[in-house]
């Protein structure tokens, strides 16, 4: 399955192209799907969005400002410090 997502999305005839291309790569037994969501400009940012509304995102997926920094003064990079915040889930 894949979700077309993006400006490009609404190039005409785009989806059916990213179809037959992947059509052609897939085994033929496998079912190819592709779908364009009404807005695909801006569907990754709702799903985004519905996702950081739930109970419990901020406690479990922010990060303050002070540890921030102290992590960064320890030498980690930014995915280091996401993949941090994510193990603590």
């Amino acid at each position: 399955n894949v979700l077309l997502v993006g400006g490009n999305a609404n190039l005409p005839g785009f989806a059916h192209r990213v179809e037959m291309e992947l059509r052609k790569l897939a085994p033929t037994n496998y079912d190819v799907r592709v779908y364009l969501p009404d807005n695909p400009v801006s569907y990754a940012w709702e799903g985004a969005k519905l996702f950081a509304s739930r109970p419990g995102f901020q406690e479990k997926f922010s990060v303050d400002r002070i540890n921030w920094e102290s992590m960064k003064s320890n030498l980690m990079n930014q995915q280091d410090i996401w993949d941090n915040i994510m193990y603590k889930l």
